[in-house]
């Protein structure tokens, strides 16, 4: 009898921990409003996330019309991601990096080599 109180014991153990790790998961998936403070002023638009685990994939509607995607990562509150946007000056890398908190985000947005700006967005 002594014997099987251990596995039982290990077992309770890693059961709670798993448990545990599935309740502070944090899932961004679905629509979020994002607002990001530019130079030329203040820029809404819809964004949407499709997580699998801790990988993103984003969708980001364009100020003028479609869309663009990239990918991104989650872990624990800390997510990132990237997309390329097409300009009249030619394609733009913006990798977005922040934290999550509830239904709101709030991070950086690192704009090609020159520019960064803060952002904000909430949960629809």
């Amino acid at each position: 009898m002594l014997r099987v109180w251990p596995g039982v014991l290990a077992f309770s153990i890693i059961a709670s921990l798993s448990v545990l790790a599935q309740a502070g998961r944090i899932d961004v998936s679905g629509e979020w409003e994002l607002v990001i403070q530019t130079q030329h002023g203040e820029m809404t638009s819809t964004i949407k996330f499709i997580q699998q685990g801790q990988s993103l994939r984003v969708s980001m509607a364009e100020p003028r019309g479609g869309d663009t995607t990239g990918e991104g990562t989650i872990q624990g509150g800390d997510i990132q991601w990237a997309i390329v946007r097409n300009t009249a000056q030619g394609s733009l890398k913006v990798v977005y990096s922040g934290t999550v908190e509830g239904a709101t985000m709030i991070g950086q947005a690192q704009i090609g080599d020159h520019a960064s700006a803060p952002w904000k967005a909430e949960k629809r």
